[in-house]
């Protein structure tokens, strides 16, 4: 799946094995000069190369057509896309149900504006037809008052004797009746008019309540189906599903991988299998073509290939290489000669790993070369290396006028990746607050204290401890015989540079007992700040076979179970120690490198005074030397 390439003897071991089925073992020498693989006796059960197997193809027919291999991926790709598209249906029900809850709630108060508006106009049709009533009573009153009065009406008697006053006063007051009539009968027609447009407004308000009821059981239905689905979801995905306290705890968020199931898992790995049934497959039907365009890969890869080859042939060559090793890797200082044949985008993806400690001109070849980069990093571990002196870095930079902050020394592939990530957070540093892209924030390597000390002298407490604990027997019977992390006090004037004899025989008696104890000495690394020290650390490795001793700048990206970090250090030399606590990345890559155990040798009364390293002295109990 992957093939470890870079200097001349590890493509020449990746071709002997891969293509010819002849495995070599590894050179003594690290470097491109002189790193010429040995030949080893393959062992009988072997695999053959891929050579072989597709000479082998040749000679026989496919056991499946084309469009079987085909129809087979297809089938596995499928049902995966039907998983996930339930997955998005969950992530658009989590990302509606806010929606949901908001129409919802718009509804209630909706609808309870319209019940209220339609009691309102109820009440004020009751008050209508109540005072049409009142009205056409008092008109129903006024007309038979002014019955009465009309039967009696004066007589010519009457008249003549009251000299017409009585039919004056009976005129008088039928005309009051009459106008009294008359005004409760325009009373009563416009209160029928009123009743009218009361009882066509009520009826239309009450339409409208109704409609807006039939809209919130709609806005509940659909909440309800929402809620339904998450519960669902819920089940099925256990501590990956993201409901309310997954958005308030951030310890959960970053441990858990949102919406992924053990369902989801299985039909990812059904996919990645068939395509590699499917690639197989490819193989097996075109076995002359492949052989022929992997012959070329090999010989790019092995470094026959003219310097003047087409650059379509190198493209064809390494695609056809890709198709059966997806990946390769390979230093920054021997990428340009890998792929001296590619020009501008002519690789697919790019993943620059321990960005932090590479300088930004060294990854120009790689990055013009490469379509996507993904660049993962940490700055707050080891910082660039660069060879040119510091003074001629500030000459070039003031010649061509060039801020500071760009100096080769000063940054880094990670820290220029950051300035360009829009998701990040911050971090304190020495020099004012550090940005970091995209943190990963999840630490699953160390146990305690190591994750702690780490955590506080580099991060500010924002990492998470997922390393997971380990419940296996051998596993606990191994380290139960050993002491906890702990700091060895070595007090001692007595030195040779930076290298303290005393140290050293405290390092002897912990490797002789972990010898005695049959640890496996391969998951035991030594290191230390200077390199005077690796100098007398290194030979240990002849002593152990499996041992690793250097410095700690050659340990970034390594791990061991076991790290015994000797920190030596001239004791009338202040500005040693001074140089090693300036910054937290030294001591943040000495410490998390240890998994299981960290056993500090050195002074403690010297080292705890300075910067990150008190918060070590602290963090491990101290013991005297044996």
């Amino acid at each position: 799946m992957a093939a470890r390439l870079g200097n001349k003897g590890n493509r020449s071991r990746f071709v002997n094995t891969f293509w010819y089925g002849k495995p070599t073992q590894p050179s003594s020498t690290p470097d491109d000069v002189g790193d010429q693989p040995r030949a080893a006796r393959a062992p009988e059960d072997s695999p053959p190369g891929l050579l072989a197997i597709l000479k082998d193809y040749e000679l026989s027919s496919p056991p499946c057509s084309w469009p079987e291999a085909v129809a087979e991926f297809r089938r596995a790709l499928n049902s995966a896309t039907s998983i996930q598209a339930a997955r998005h249906h969950n992530y658009d029900a989590m990302a509606g149900k806010a929606r949901a809850e908001r129409d919802l709630r718009a509804a209630q108060q909706d609808f309870l504006a319209a019940q209220q508006q339609t009691a309102a106009l109820r009440a004020q049709l009751t008050e209508a037809q109540r005072a049409a009533q009142a009205w056409q009573s008092e008109r129903d009153r006024c007309v038979h008052l002014r019955g009465e009065h009309r039967q009696f009406r004066p007589g010519f008697l009457q008249w003549l004797t009251t000299w017409g006053k009585a039919m004056r006063q009976w005129s008088h007051r039928d005309h009051q009746l009459a106008d009294e009539i008359t005004a409760a009968e325009q009373a009563v027609s416009a209160a029928h008019q009123d009743l009218t447009r009361l009882a066509h407004d009520t009826d239309l308000a009450a339409r409208d309540c109704a409609r807006r009821g039939e809209l919130l059981r709609c806005r509940e239905r659909d909440l309800g189906a929402i809620q339904a689905a998450l519960e669902q979801a819920r089940t099925a995905l256990g501590a990956q599903f993201p409901d309310e306290h997954w958005w308030r705890d951030r310890s959960r968020r970053d441990l858990a991988a949102l919406w992924t199931d053990p369902a989801w898992n299985r039909a990812r790995t059904r996919v990645f299998l068939a395509a590699l049934q499917l690639h197989k497959a490819f193989l097996q039907h075109v076995p002359t073509q492949m052989r022929q365009s992997l012959h070329a890969a090999v010989d790019i890869v092995a470094g026959d290939a003219p310097r003047d080859l087409p650059e379509g042939a190198a493209l064809a060559a390494w695609q056809a290489l890709f198709l059966v090793v997806p990946v390769v890797s390979t230093t920054f200082a021997s990428f340009a000669r890998l792929f001296c044949h590619l020009r501008r985008e002519a690789l697919g993806w790019l993943l620059i790993d321990e960005a932090g400690q590479a300088t930004p001109q060294s990854a120009v070849g790689a990055l013009w070369r490469s379509q996507r980069a993904v660049i993962v990093g940490d700055p707050l571990q080891l910082e660039p290396i660069t060879t040119l002196p510091f003074r001629a870095e500030q000459a070039i930079r003031g010649d061509h006028h060039v801020d500071e902050q760009w100096l080769p020394s000063r940054t880094s592939v990670q820290r220029l990746a950051d300035r360009l990530t829009h998701l990040g957070t911050w971090l304190p540093g020495d020099e004012g607050k550090l940005w970091v892209g995209a943190p990963l924030t999840v630490h699953r390597r160390c146990d305690q204290p190591m994750f702690s000390i780490a955590n506080d002298i580099a991060y500010d407490g924002l990492m998470i401890n997922g390393t997971a604990p380990t419940h296996a027997e051998e596993f606990q019977q191994r380290y139960s015989s050993l002491p906890e992390s702990k700091w060895i006090n070595v007090v001692s004037q007595d030195c040779q540079g930076h290298w303290i004899p005393a140290e050293g025989r405290q390092l002897n008696r912990i490797l002789a007992t972990l010898d005695e104890l049959d640890f496996d000495l391969s998951q035991v690394m030594v290191i230390a700040p200077f390199r005077d020290i690796a100098r007398h650390l290194r030979p240990l490795a002849n002593d152990y076979p499996g041992l690793v001793a250097g410095t700690i700048h050659t340990a970034q990206g390594k791990q061991a179970d076991i790290v015994i970090l000797v920190l030596g250090s001239d004791p009338q030399r202040h500005g040693a120690r001074r140089w090693a606590a300036s910054k937290p990345n030294l001591l943040n890559v000495a410490v998390s490198r240890a998994k299981r155990r960290l056993y500090v040798i050195g002074d403690r009364q010297a080292w705890a005074t300075h910067r990150h390293f008190d918060i070590l002295a602290h963090r491990l109990p101290s013991t005297p030397p044996r």
